[in-house]
Formats: C-alpha cells, sequence, structure tokens
C-alpha cells in the first residue's frame, strides 16, 4: 500500500459512457432533477452566511479531493486489457467532508451542488467515469433529505444522526461502482463479464475505501451537529411516519426489506459459488497444461545427454581432424534431427577443432560453457546448460557438453552441441503445451535451475 499526497501526477481521464451507459446516466440526471423538484419546498433561502459557507465548502471540496490520498493499487484488481491502476481504489480521508456537511447546513440544492463537484474531481482523476459526479449529487442529496426528515419513529430518530446516514451511503457507492463498471467506456471489446468481475472482485477494497471517507466526514459532521443544533437539519416539529400511518406501508417495507435480503444473499452466495468453481476449474486446467508440459523436460534432456555421449564415445571422434572429423558428426546430426550445430574442442587449449554445421561464426561460449570447459579436463564428462537464443525474438538454446576421453580416461578432447527449444522436434510438445496456456487466459513459462525463463508464451 502505497501513500500519496496528490492526485495532480494522475492524467485527467472522465470516461465517458457507452451507449446504453449514456441512457443509464441520462435517466440518473432526470432522477436528480425530480427529487431536487419535490424537495423545492424543504430549500430555505440562502442567507449571506449560507453563500459563504458554500463557496467555503466549494474550496475545500477542491483541496480535499485533490491533496489528501491513499491509494489501494496494491491490492485492487485492474480492468482487462487496461495498464492502469484500478479504478475507485483510493482513500481521500478529507473529501467527503464538504459535501457532507454542505448537506446538513445549507440543504439538497448545496448538496446536490457540492456533490456534483466533488464526484466530477473523483470521477476525472480516479475513478475515471462520468457516473460519479451523478452518483455523489444524488447521495448528498439522500443523505440531506435523512438529516431533514422529521419523522418521529426510532428507526428514523437515528437515520436522523449524520454517523448512521454516512455509513448507509456506503451500499449505495458499491451499487454505483458495480453500474459505472458495466456502463463505462474504459476500453474497447470489455466483455460485460469482465466488467461485473471488476467490480465485485474490488468491491471489498472499495467498500473500505469510501468506508474509511464516511467513517471521517461522519464524525465530522456528528460533531458539527451536536456543536451547533440550531443550524443543522430541520427544526420542523415531529411527525408520524409512513409506518405510523398505514399498516400496509408497514407490511410492505418489512416484507420488501425481507425479500431485497434474501435475493441478494442468493445473489451473492451463487456469484460466490460460480466464481470459487471456475477458479478451480481454471486452476486445474492451468495445472494439468503445466504438469503435461514438464513431464517431456526430462525424456528431452536425457535424450540428447545420450546422443551426445553416443557420439562422444566413437573411437573416431579422438583421432581424427578436419574435414574427416566434420563429416562423422554431419553424419549423425543428419540421421537424428536432434542438434543444430556441434563444437569439437581441445580439452586443455579449447581449441576448435571442427565446426558442424560451418555457419562462419566462431565458436563464442557462453559463461556457463566457459564454466563447463574449465569443469570439463577436471573429471566432469556430461553438463547440461541453457544459454541465450542467436536473436532476440528466437526461445533460449540448451547446451550439452560431453568429454571425450582416451584409453586411460583422460578427457582430451569435449564435444559441444547445441539444440534449440522451438526447433527440437522432442520440444514441440512441451512448447505448444506452454502455448497452450494463452488459450487459457493465462502465461506459461519454462525455467532453468537458475530461474532463469528459457521459454515464454
Amino acid at each position: 500500500m502505497d501513500f500519496l499526497f496528490t492526485l495532480f501526477a494522475s492524467i485527467a481521464f472522465p470516461a465517458p459512457p457507452t451507449l446504453a451507459g449514456w441512457i443509464v446516466w441520462l435517466s440518473l440526471l432526470g432522477l436528480l432533477a425530480y427529487v431536487l423538484f419535490r424537495l423545492r419546498e424543504t430549500q430555505t433561502r440562502w442567507t449571506r452566511r449560507d453563500w459563504g459557507l458554500f463557496i467555503l465548502f466549494l474550496i475545500l471540496t477542491f483541496i480535499g479531493s485533490l491533496f489528501i490520498l491513499r491509494p489501494f493499487s496494491a491490492s485492487a484488481r485492474p480492468l482487462p486489457s487496461l495498464p492502469a491502476n484500478a479504478p475507485g481504489s483510493a482513500l481521500m480521508v478529507f473529501s467527503a467532508i464538504p459535501w457532507l456537511l454542505g448537506a446538513g447546513l445549507l440543504g439538497p440544492m448545496g448538496a446536490a451542488i457540492l456533490g456534483a463537484f466533488a464526484g466530477l474531481l473523483r470521477g476525472a482523476l480516479d475513478t475515471y467515469s462520468l457516473f460519479t459526479l451523478l452518483e455523489f449529487a444524488l447521495m448528498g442529496v439522500w443523505f440531506s433529505q435523512n438529516m431533514r426528515q422529521r419523522f418521529r419513529t426510532r428507526a428514523y430518530g437515528l437515520l436522523r444522526q449524520p454517523l448512521a446516514g454516512t455509513l448507509l451511503l456506503i451500499p449505495v457507492h458499491i451499487l454505483f461502482t458495480l453500474v459505472s463498471a458495466l456502463f463505462t467506456q474504459w476500453g474497447v471489446d470489455i466483455p460485460v463479464t469482465a466488467r461485473l468481475d471488476f467490480a465485485l472482485s474490488n468491491a471489498g477494497v472499495t467498500a473500505v475505501a469510501f468506508g474509511g471517507e464516511m467513517l471521517v466526514a461522519g464524525i465530522m459532521a456528528q460533531i458539527i451537529s451536536m456543536t451547533f443544533p440550531e443550524i443543522w437539519g430541520s427544526k420542523q416539529p415531529l411527525q408520524p411516519s409512513p409506518s405510523e400511518k398505514s399498516i400496509e406501508s408497514r407490511f410492505l417495507f418489512a416484507a420488501g426489506t425481507f425479500i431485497s435480503l434474501l435475493l441478494l444473499t442468493l445473489l451473492v452466495g451463487d456469484w460466490i459459488v460460480a466464481g470459487r468453481a471456475a477458479r478451480d476449474m481454471l486452476q486445474d486446467r492451468l495445472s494439468s497444461a503445466g504438469e503435461s508440459a514438464a513431464q517431456s523436460v526430462p525424456f528431452f534432456l536425457e535424450t540428447g545427454q545420450n546422443l551426445a555421449v553416443q557420439l562422444a564415445s566413437d573411437p573416431r571422434m579422438l583421432t581424427t581432424n578436419g574435414d574427416e572429423l566434420e563429416n562423422i558428426i554431419g553424419l549423425r546430426m543428419r540421421s537424428v534431427p536432434y542438434f543444430d550445430e556441434f563444437f569439437v574442442l581441445e580439452a586443455n587449449s579449447n581449441i576448435v577443432l571442427a565446426t558442424v554445421p560451418d555457419s562462419g561464426r566462431p565458436f563464442k561460449p557462453y559463461p556457463d560453457e566457459i564454466m563447463g570447459l574449465i569443469l570439463a579436463p577436471n573429471g566432469v564428462l556430461t553438463q547440461i546448460y541453457s544459454i541465450p537464443p542467436v536473436a532476440p525474438n528466437e526461445s533460449a538454446r540448451i547446451s550439452f557438453m560431453v568429454g571425450i576421453v582416451d584409453a586411460s580416461n583422460q578427457i582430451r578432447r569435449v564435444l559441444v552441441g547445441r539444440t534449440t527449444l522451438e526447433t527440437n522436434p522432442l520440444t514441440l510438445p512441451l512448447v505448444q503445451g506452454i502455448n497452450n496456456m494463452r488459450d487459457l487466459g493465462g502465461t506459461g513459462f519454462l525455467l532453468d535451475d537458475n530461474n532463469r525463463i528459457i521459454y515464454h508464451s
């Protein structure tokens, strides 16, 4: 978890909604306008003090939204196909205080304007979505109405407490995060399932980040409401709540709440079970592909070592030189298409005696092969090393080194055989198995004993 203190390092990117998202966005805008029209009677006329508070909260919204930041990028998943931090993964500690205080002190209109301004800043620099503008505006209006409602039952009395009202905004934010992930045009060809998986997978991180903001803002609003009760909320007399006026309303509210919680529980449970089953299935397929690919490695290495040892055991390899030695090696290469090139060197002086095929390039040993040429005269008969490819776009190669001994078991020459993973007939199933992991949405690679990648899908 990294700590930053400014969002100016980010590029402003308020991504527009998709084609269907514009319909949803305009519907939410219409809902905001309708709610403000219905609540016009609860909006009091602003005095000079109210205008001063509004300008102050507007400035504080800008400062709090830009300079106090703690991102959760280490634990949040990014959107598929986008090289960026996960949208909405920042905890901006003081950003919610101005528009929530404005909701309690200035009414729904002030809450809508301050919330929209805070949402515009957040949407451009953190969530990268225009839905955040309407989200914060609607939440500000709802919080303002909760602070100003005068119903007398215990539940509504608790709802008038700023700390309880702010905590109720957390599930609303999660819902808007889901809507934003589904209908924001972050990239092209991002399927709905990937968007939904992104939103639900980051729901925990998003809830923690936004919950931290709401907790700080709720405590501050609670202090202000207790310190200045004469200017907080509404001072109208208490009145019966809807559940007190109608038994039907009470039943519908209780039954609707129960059914909604039941459906939400079933939805979340099914998603968790389906996601776990899909992850287990994908893990099993990747593991099976990796195991089948790895099973061919020992056979490939053993075959190469045996072929090199057989060639080195030929008595003519110790006595012949020049064209005759190259003809012996070339005949073996044509009969068994395994190695790409061979070199025969003097054990003590490392003078190259034969090169097959003769490409015109001098023998240039790699660091591991240099170590092998040092070990060979000291009794290490067989050695296997991974060496870099000839060209950057090719796969790595494997070098087999075998000592050629005389009648007294003294190593006089060293045979070096090289083969390329992509062209060797025995490694074709291995390469194909690693490449098949791309079809599963994964990545496969083969490591040597030094944890160096010698093949990557």
